[in-house]
């Protein structure tokens, strides 16, 4: 038994969970009518219902088709609702689930403690499934879902085709679950969207999870994660598995522990593309279990990549593993059939302390990779400071360079980096650049 194992298991468990998404899911044809909203507005795009409580909040369940405005902060502490039913989870159609298919503008305003306790259902969130809608402009603070099942995110348990979820944020809040678990959404498939989405000071534990979700097939950009905790045998910053693209985005100041497999933007990618992403101050932590037979995958940027493009990325990510046999790698733990151009490893430390373990492959850290099979590197660097307690793989498939030169952008080996993209930190403790998006922190500050 090995790692294709693990895939084969995890592709047929998808596969499964997809067409239970897809058959146990109703299309909302029409609202109910015989229930208006209560509140003012039309429901159209150009006239949408105004929410002003949280018993308005509760009417879009009603109305899955409609669009919404947000026109005020709403507090569940301050309510009756003590437990919030996942929209879309009241089997109003056929007997089946249903999606939210309108708009939701949250113009801002805040969600505050809402709780999803529904421990042994699946798919819980604010929605159960965003499908062929949107969601915007939406803040939730001190959300609580605590799980023991499957599917399940703070704004959806899964965002479905055509669903676009922009400028939504979360912050310090909690979520737990069996497995497919996020911060965001516990599964987000192809032909989504997923942008400027803020997650901060949050905590995350489950078998697989990750900040936005744990399996990923959308196009997720401008995300960033910072002061988070993720805790899963499969995980990473933003997923725990990457079968879309992922761009623009950074996961900072956080601690993301895992048994097998672990990167600081995603776990696994899987014919997927990562682009212009870094993590600064991110330690990635295998912790010592019993899978005696297996590979720890860590990475700062990607634990496992499989015929995957990882392009423009750099990680001061700090690498300790605690399991017998571990890739560990400055960018990417192990690497099969994928292409790296203009990486920077500027990782603290790459350690791997075995414990009680007897037996040890010490060839299997790397400062770019730390095991490599059949891939391309170009343009790519590792700091000459890395610091390893370990033999380092022989292949380091980059360049040594020095702190000068790291410190010197955007000139040097910083020269292919897109201007329109990146830009120097305006922290002038930070030599490192940061992506241009995210300036508007620091203006605000």
């Amino acid at each position: 038994m090995n790692n294709c194992f693990f895939k084969i298991v995890f592709s047929l468990t998808f596969l499964f969970v997809v067409c239970l998404f897809v058959c146990g899911s109703a299309t909302a044809t029409e609202d109910i009518e015989s229930i208006p909203f209560s509140g003012a507005g039309l429901g159209s795009f150009e006239d949408p219902y105004q929410i002003t409580t949280i018993e308005q909040l509760d009417e879009i369940r009603n109305h899955l088709n409609s669009n919404f405005v947000l026109m005020n902060d709403l507090d569940f502490s301050e309510s009756d609702v003590d437990n919030w039913l996942p929209i879309g989870k009241e089997k109003i159609i056929n007997d089946l689930y249903c999606n939210f298919e309108g708009s939701l503008n949250g113009n801002n305003k805040t969600i505050s403690n809402l709780v999803i306790d529904f421990p042994d259902e699946v798919y819980n969130g604010f929605f159960y499934a965003v499908w062929d809608g949107s969601v915007s402009n939406l803040n939730f603070e001190n959300a609580s879902v605590p799980s023991k099942s499957s599917n399940v995110g703070i704004l959806a348990a899964l965002i479905g085709p055509n669903a676009t979820v922009e400028n939504v944020g979360i912050f310090n809040s909690t979520v737990t679950g069996e497995m497919y678990v996020g911060i965001l959404s516990g599964i987000s498939v192809a032909n989504s969207t997923i942008s400027n989405c803020t997650i901060q000071n949050s905590t995350i534990e489950s078998e697989s999870a990750g900040a936005v979700s744990s399996t990923n097939r959308a196009d997720i950009m401008n995300v960033h994660v910072s002061n988070c905790t993720i805790k899963a045998v499969y995980c990473g910053g933003l997923v725990a598995y990457d079968y879309g693209s992922i761009s623009n985005c950074s996961v900072t100041n956080s601690y993301i522990e895992t048994k097998l497999v672990a990167g600081g933007i995603a776990g696994s990618s899987f014919v997927s593309t990562i682009q212009n992403c870094y993590t600064n101050n991110v330690s990635i932590v295998a912790i010592e279990d019993r899978y005696e037979y297996y590979h720890a995958n860590l990475g700062g940027i990607i634990g496992n990549s499989e015929d995957s493009i990882i392009e423009n990325c750099f990680s001061t990510a700090s690498i300790v593993s605690y399991q017998r046999l571990s890739y560990n790698g400055g960018i990417a733990g192990n690497c099969t059939r994928s292409d790296f151009k203009n990486c920077i490893a500027v990782n603290e430390k790459l350690n791997h302390h075995p414990g009680s373990w007897t037996i040890l492959n010490q060839l299997n850290t790397g400062k770019i990779a730390g095991h490599v099979n059949d891939s391309d590197f170009e343009n790519c660097y590792y700091w000459h400071k890395i610091k390893s307690n370990k033999i380092i793989f022989d292949g380091e498939n980059g360049k040594r360079v020095t702190s000068a030169k790291i410190n010197d952008f955007p000139n040097g080996i910083w020269n292919e980096w897109e201007a329109d993209i990146w830009a120097e930190n305006p922290n002038e403790n930070e030599s490192l650049p940061i992506l241009k998006n995210q300036l508007f922190e620091f203006q605000n500050d």
